[in-house]
């Protein structure tokens, strides 16, 4: 492997028979229908591709050592200082919960069980600020998960190498102008 390559963190994301480690099934599939409308497939990859469920569940089963369980801001930079903490994890839980506690009492069905104008819908509503006053706690557990999704997509590969057209640094076995015999020079 040549240095810059990208690795998976833990390699059974990319297995075809992966299971959520901390997240139930239907947890992991609605942050993974979440991610797909926020950030569909174009001529880049889109959140389902990049595997962004898995990457927030592999987040949130991880032990931080030394992190504390202080309750800080609900953003998801916070979250991952915190990952695997009680805390984070409960807050995620709890915004997922919400979100199809929402679903459910204005559709009758959870998130992924709404037909895809719904889910559009329903994300909209979270979305806009000036649009009813009385989701202002569902716009802060819907701004976690998308927080989440957004963080786990631009630090993919997907993200960073393909939509951002990111390049590493080659690493440089010289260094050209530097005149000492173990950098290269004379």
């Amino acid at each position: 492997m040549s240095l810059g390559a990208a690795q998976p963190p833990d390699p059974s994301l990319s297995a075809a028979d992966w299971k959520p480690k901390f997240l139930d099934d239907h947890q992991a599939n609605t942050v993974a229908t979440v991610g797909e409308l926020l950030i569909p497939a174009t001529d880049t990859p889109g959140a389902r591709a990049a595997q962004v469920d898995r990457f927030i569940d592999l987040l949130l089963s991880t032990d931080a050592p030394g992190t504390g369980e202080e309750v800080g801001g609900a953003d998801f930079p916070d979250l991952l200082l915190r990952r695997g903490t009680l805390e984070a994890r409960k807050q995620y839980v709890e915004a997922l919960n919400w979100l199809d506690g929402h679903c459910l009492s204005h559709h009758g069905q959870p998130f992924r069980g709404l037909d895809q104008s719904q889910q559009e819908a329903v994300i909209d509503r979270l979305t806009r600020s000036a649009a009813a006053p009385e989701l202002g706690p569902g716009r802060e557990h819907f701004a976690l998960i998308k927080g989440s999704i957004i963080a786990a997509y631009y630090s993919s590969e997907a993200g960073t190498r393909q939509e951002l057209k990111y390049q590493t640094n080659p690493y440089q076995p010289e260094m050209p102008g530097c005149e000492h015999p173990e950098h290269g020079g004379q």
